[in-house]
């Protein structure tokens, strides 16, 4: 593709070409609904009870930090000596080991 013709009739070429397609497909993209969520939120029955979204609003412990990594597995996560190599440190020393 080497030209385009804009919305008011002009010819679009070279390096203004790239900017004008990424303007057209980011302005497709974009939502111009305004932000008005109240009526549509009013027709969504919630299936969240308060009760569960308190508890999920808790603050992790570190218990349940310890839990999560043991059961990602060796093979899942970036092995000790992956961290050394890197130059980081090593992940273990951030949790609590219970």
């Amino acid at each position: 593709m080497r030209q385009l013709q804009d919305e008011n009739g002009n010819v679009v070429v070279g390096e203004q070409l790239k900017n004008f397609i990424a303007n057209h497909y980011q302005q497709l993209f974009m939502s111009h609904a305004g932000n008005d969520f109240e009526e549509v939120l009013n027709c969504v029955q919630p299936r969240v009870t308060q009760e569960m979204n308190d508890f999920l609003l808790m603050p992790f412990t570190g218990d349940e930090i310890w839990c999560v990594l043991e059961s990602i597995g060796g093979l899942k996560a970036p092995s000790v000596e992956w961290w050394a190599n890197a130059g980081r440190v090593e992940p273990y020393n951030y949790c609590v080991n219970p």
